[in-house]
């Protein structure tokens, strides 16, 4: 039955997946635009640019536990789809404000923040709303389906986001992506599966609200299994999804000497491995066992760090070195992702999984600005090979959180 559900074409998941999967598409469009118009249209220097990265990220650190809360007390599709439909009306006011000659950094700056939290809350609401619609034994089925998505969007967007600059320009371009929100939206409203009324009223007291905000992140310091996975995850967050990430373009053009083609390619390849791990993820979770896949996981994307950091030689040699470590990383980092994600959601009860959700992601997404700062220090301060070799180090040791932990047992979500 279980696996009828996300089979079957018209099912509740499924029409989450296919808003989902347009969306993703559309955000690739704005994810190539919004930078794109901040330099070529409002000729903004390299720190405005960071900044407005900054401020796109920067809710995770600060409405995420909030969200939980709210996401606990309310109907959560109702929460998903305002959130598509106040990211389409946003998206939709920058040609409005390019058509008047009134796009500004500071309009881009406010644009990204109100774009960021509507997006904390969307993505807390999902990881929330998942148990309501299907059975546990579809978590990774369902996680990788969703996953597949995304990583495709990756790796065919900036080409179609490219062209569509190019044909109508970055402003134009974005409508793409409003329209990619409203049709995530009328997906997610046509879904018919009853969600329990929510809980009690949101508290007007701020000691009670702090209180709330803080249970979903008590119970994940609680529970050994969910502290393991969060801090493997957080850790090698912090070193290879923030420092090496701002320390991969200049590494690559000024020390492996690989011009601006090259690197695309090597960031393609690692979009095919994460494809790869989304799709294999629940085949090795059942033949190897969840346990063992999250460690495998971690493993490889760790170990490709150094891969990556080490690569040298001449230019082809080093983008060949590149272009494995991206692949590796790609698909160790989706195997880990996916079925720890399952997991953390089978062991979640349902009326904190708003909380729990919003918990973990400010623990493990919430310092990628704080990483960013560090990556740019160490880079300047011992050069870009040696603060590759740093996070490298960092990031392989990441594994020892779920290596010396229950998870590693754990054979299936029954189990």
């Amino acid at each position: 039955m279980s696996q009828q559900l996300i089979s079957r074409p018209l099912s509740p998941f499924n029409k989450l997946w296919m808003g989902q999967s347009i969306s993703f598409l559309g955000s690739e469009v704005t994810t190539f635009a919004l930078p794109f118009m901040a330099v070529i249209l409002l000729h903004s220097s390299p720190q405005q640019v960071g900044l407005l990265n900054a401020v796109q990220t920067a809710p995770v650190f600060f409405f995420s536990l909030f969200a939980g809360v709210v996401l606990d007390r309310v109907k959560r599709r109702r929460i998903l789809m305002l959130s598509d439909f106040g990211r389409a009306f946003l998206v939709f006011c920058v040609p409005i404000l390019a058509g008047l000659n009134l796009l500004s950094m500071g309009s881009l700056y406010t644009l990204g923040f109100c774009i960021g939290t509507l997006t904390v809350f969307f993505d807390v609401g999902y990881q929330a709303y998942l148990p309501t619609i299907m059975e546990r034994e579809d978590f990774i089925s369902a996680n990788s389906q969703m996953q597949s998505s995304k990583t495709a969007s990756q790796v065919v967007g900036p080409t179609i986001s490219g062209l569509l600059v190019n044909l109508v320009g970055a402003p134009l371009a974005m409508v793409t992506d409003g329209l990619s929100y409203v049709a995530s939206a009328i997906a997610i409203a046509t879904i018919d599966k009853h969600e329990a009324s929510q809980r009690s009223k949101l508290t007007k007291k701020p000691t009670e609200l702090i209180r709330e905000a803080t249970e979903g992140l008590r119970f994940v310091v609680a529970n050994r299994m969910l502290w393991a996975l969060v801090g493997a995850a957080a850790s090698f967050n912090f070193f290879a999804g923030s420092i090496i990430r701002v320390l991969l373009m200049p590494f690559a053009l000024r020390t492996l000497h690989l011009n601006a083609t090259e690197v695309g390619i090597a960031l393609s390849v690692g979009s095919v491995g994460a494809f790869l791990g989304a799709r294999l993820a629940p085949r090795l979770s059942k033949r190897i066992g969840v346990g063992k896949t999250i460690v495998l996981g971690s493993i490889m994307s760790g170990m490709s760090q150094w891969v990556v950091a080490l690569a040298s030689g001449s230019p082809l040699h080093g983008l060949g070195m590149l272009g494995f470590g991206m692949l590796v990383d790609g698909f160790g980092a989706l195997i880990f992702g996916i079925t720890q994600s399952t997991v953390r959601l089978s062991l979640t009860p349902e009326h904190l999984q708003g909380r729990v959700s919003g918990a973990v992601r400010l623990l493990v997404w919430g310092l990628l600005p704080f990483g960013g700062v560090v990556g740019g220090y160490i880079g300047t301060r011992f050069g870009l090979r040696t603060s590759m070799e740093i996070a490298a180090v960092g990031a392989s040791t990441s594994t020892l959180w779920v290596l010396f932990s229950p998870v590693r047992k754990l054979q299936s979500l029954k189990s």
